[in-house]
């Protein structure tokens, strides 16, 4: 593996099989929010932190062989991010958080899973 490389192709798991996911994936909430407030005259007085719920959200093609009415019945399954720097994002005990709605026009599902646990692996 490169070590230069830090960008680019990237691995997207289901259950530990490959999806052939499409453009890009993002994920979060493995920390927490901090927000900034300030009181009625425009003084910042600090922030307040709220965690956040792990997630990790894409678009996958919807092939012939993808089981699309499966993949958004998923619940406490496991889904992963192996990035092109070596990195892995795991998720777990995940669940399809996303409306549903599929496009034609490039035949993909968008996808998104929470979960109570984001790690890097």
């Amino acid at each position: 593996m490169s070590t230069n490389r830090q960008a680019g192709v990237f691995f997207v798991k289901i259950n530990g099989e490959v999806v052939s996911a499409k453009g890009e994936f993002t994920f979060g909430g493995d920390n927490s929010k901090r927000e900034g407030m300030v009181d009625e005259s425009g003084t910042v007085v600090g922030y307040k932190e709220t965690p956040q719920l792990p997630f990790i959200e894409g678009a996958i093609f919807d092939l012939s062989s993808t089981d699309s009415d499966a993949i958004k019945a998923l619940d406490g399954c496991t889904v992963s991010v192996q990035l092109a720097n070596g990195k892995t994002k795991a998720l777990s005990d995940a669940w399809y958080a996303h409306d549903g709605n599929q496009s034609t026009g490039e035949g993909t599902l968008p996808v998104r899973f929470e979960g109570k646990h984001l790690d890097t692996i």
